[in-house]
């Protein structure tokens, strides 16, 4: 498997120290992810 672990690896342990914190998680969010109008010119 190849694959940068870093980002999953650091998520991770800032969610492990949260709940070691005690903090509560975040509500879920239910925004719709933002398109470019303009993808089929702009992403090229």
């Amino acid at each position: 498997t190849n694959g940068n672990l870093n980002a999953p690896s650091i998520m991770t342990g800032e969610k492990a120290a949260d709940h070691i914190l005690g903090r509560m998680p975040l509500a879920p969010s239910n925004q719709e992810p933002w398109i470019n109008p303009r993808w089929q010119v702009s992403d090229r």
